[in-house]
């Protein structure tokens, strides 16, 4: 099965790690399903290669809420052992901050009153509005996110 843009933001896990995941698995069954969206992997690469790898039916669930980015991210951001820097390299992916510029702008046009009309208000800080938002999702301060743009 194909993965998803949003999952392939999260790391797939070293072999060893794969081996424990499966071990566990093997053990103690699929705890967690595989989420899908788009037909594609969305949350829980490192769960079918570990069914895959011993041979165990993975179990699947579909995502069928609103924001498929902010539920990956809080899927994995947390749940995994993630350095700061690698939360911040996550939040300043692309993907990642084309996503928060359009929440921002969504957030901005929510707050602008009715008779003002003006939409150049709403990119006045776009870039930054977007990495506080992606930092936060990732709970990473916006000025580390900055950081790990100007290294990507």
């Amino acid at each position: 099965m194909k993965l998803h843009k949003i999952c392939e933001l999260f790391t797939q896990y070293e072999e060893e790690e794969l081996k424990l995941l499966a071990e566990d698995i093997k053990t103690n069954g699929q705890l967690e399903p595989i989420w899908t969206y788009e037909d594609k992997i969305l949350d829980g690469r490192n769960r079918f290669l570990a069914c895959k790898l011993i041979g165990i039916e993975p179990r699947f669930k579909e995502y069928k809420g609103k924001d498929a980015m902010a539920f990956a991210i809080s899927m994995n951001s947390l749940r995994r052992d993630l350095s700061p820097s690698q939360r911040a390299m996550i939040a300043a992916d692309p993907g990642v901050i084309s996503y928060y510029k359009e929440q921002a702008a969504k957030r901005r046009t929510a707050n602008l009153p009715a008779q003002s009309g003006k939409v150049s208000a709403l990119v006045e800080n776009e870039v930054g509005d977007a990495r506080d938002l992606a930092g936060a999702a990732l709970k990473v301060n916006g000025r580390y996110v900055d950081f790990a743009m100007e290294i990507r």
